[in-house]
């Protein structure tokens, strides 16, 4: 159903160019709104997948609507994506959101999974490209963290790497431009 979603949105090729655990821990604060990509890109799918019932107790996200729109005069309001275990939310990777707090005593948990419509040379350029209707999606997917020297016994958490505050708000707009250029500031300034 998903993919039947997405190749209508987005057309034929479809690929999984990334997926991704979201873990709202609790006791955390509200990110800032922000998107995944700029504008104009809008050849993207973000489908998330909460893996249990999703709330204001412990951390639904918070959407902004009409943000995927480049129109100025779409109404854009926003809303938390409450959602049941089972429910999925597909959104485009430039659509204004934010995590909201955890006030709850138990972590939220979610995956992210990428789509976009690739050509076949796309794919052989794409770093991490998984067939959706492969028999054996986890098994691609564990083969190809591996090859890229990520996957191991156990997942790797890290925190948010943007406070939600203008430094915060700062720093994520210069990696989303140039992810190298932010390693690189972030080296020098820590000498």
């Amino acid at each position: 159903i998903i993919l039947s979603i997405v190749s209508g949105v987005l057309g034929e090729g479809i690929q999984i160019t990334g997926i991704g655990g979201n873990v709202n821990m609790p006791g955390s604060i509200d990110q800032q709104f922000h998107s995944d990509l700029d504008y104009p890109q809008s050849d993207k799918l973000m489908v998330n997948i909460p893996l249990g019932d999703v709330d204001e107790l412990n951390g639904s996200l918070e959407l902004v609507s009409g943000t995927h729109i480049a129109d100025q005069n779409s109404e854009q309001r926003a809303f938390r994506a409450n959602t049941n275990c089972g429910d999925v939310i597909i959104r485009f990777l430039h659509l204004m959101h934010r995590g909201k707090s955890n006030p709850s005593a138990h972590p939220r948990y979610m995956l992210g999974v990428w789509h976009a419509a690739l050509s076949e040379e796309q794919r052989k350029r794409q770093q991490f490209c998984l067939n959706p209707e492969s028999q054996v999606l986890l098994q691609d997917c564990q083969r190809q963290l591996e090859r890229l020297g990520y996957g191991g016994p156990q997942p790797v958490f890290g925190p948010n790497y943007f406070a939600p505050d203008v430094a915060g708000l700062l720093k994520e707009v210069i990696y989303r431009i140039s992810p190298s250029t932010y390693r690189v500031l972030t080296r020098i300034l820590r000498r």
